[in-house]
């Protein structure tokens, strides 16, 4: 007879006593107990842990078989020599939509790290794959330049609340909803010009910000294939946003690198990998982009996932 599974909890949680979160509550879990697990009902655990028995949901318990290497792969000089490009190229059918040659080209470009770096995290490459095209059009670079998006709301928050006046002189948001209607304008007599959407109106108001903070600029754009905020710098190994900026920018192997070391972090147990190794899109979705529209953005990531699956 098979030994039974174990697992280990990845956070404080609720044992309850049926496989859904109205049942009742047996006993708080503390982070990194111990379960051994009797049989699965849908996305929930049955476990004994300290002598009692019930139910936790499968995205808070950690199995041995989904754990993963610590420290940074940027630090892992193994890193800079993985070949970028796979050895068997993906050919889209000649009929194929945009979407499907996207993740295509995706794959041909950089598969080869992604599919090392995978194996490393115990996850599927097609769901690199699905991330890198979620994110972004595939391309780091555009006209030699970073692509990034810049966000006044974090700029606001680092920088313009202790500086006002000269803040709202170029920049403005949303007060309820900060992350939308982002505007700029060069001075205080011109107009106000919506910027996202162009990468060179992007780099004008970037450019502007790092002439009143520079540190403060580089923390507030998301940068390259996986868009991530430069104001995320130390989750992903980084001394300061203008270290990961220079990064960044010297090439799409740093962005790739960047983008697995967000999603594992330093540890050894990461509930964005759990949830990808499950293929649990909204959980993910949910960590990486926040709650807001994971839903939406969980969708899109099973659609290019799928998408890729199905390519010879």
């Amino acid at each position: 007879m098979p030994a039974p599974r174990t697992g280990t909890t990845t956070s404080n949680v609720n044992l309850r006593k049926g496989p859904g979160s109205t049942f009742e509550v047996v006993t708080l879990l503390p982070n990194r107990t111990t379960v051994t697990i009797l049989s699965e009902s849908g996305l929930w655990y049955q476990v004994t842990a300290n002598s009692q028995k019930g139910y936790v949901h499968r995205d808070f318990v950690v199995l041995p078989t989904q754990k993963v290497s610590s420290g940074f792969l940027i630090h892992l000089p193994a890193a800079k020599t993985w070949p970028l490009a796979p050895t068997k190229l993906k050919n889209p059918p000649p009929d194929a939509d945009g979407k499907t040659k996207q993740v295509a080209r995706i794959w041909n470009k950089y598969g080869g790290l992604l599919q090392r770096l995978s194996d490393r995290l115990r996850i599927e490459a097609a769901v690199a794959v699905a991330v890198i095209a979620a994110e972004s059009s595939g391309n780091g670079f555009l006209n030699n330049r970073l692509i990034i998006r810049f966000e006044n709301h974090y700029f606001w928050r680092l920088w313009g609340k202790e500086n006002a006046d000269k803040f709202r002189r170029h920049f403005s948001f949303n007060d309820a909803e900060p992350w939308k209607e982002h505007q700029y304008r060069p001075d205080a007599n011109a107009a106000w010009q919506n910027f996202h959407g162009s990468q060179d109106s992007e780099w004008i108001v970037f450019t502007k910000a790092r002439s009143l903070n520079d540190e403060a600029a580089k923390s507030s754009i998301s940068m390259g294939l996986p868009q991530i905020m430069g104001a995320n710098y130390k989750l992903i190994g980084y001394e300061g946003a203008g270290a990961m900026f220079a990064s960044f920018s010297k090439d799409e192997r740093n962005q790739i690198l960047g983008l697995f070391d967000f999603i594992q972090g330093p540890e050894i147990v990461s509930r964005k990998v759990i949830a990808l190794q499950n293929l649990d899109f909204v959980a993910f979705a949910e960590q990486y982009n926040g709650p807001g529209q994971a839903a939406m953005y969980g969708s899109l990531l099973r659609l290019y996932y799928e998408l890729f699956r199905m390519l010879n």
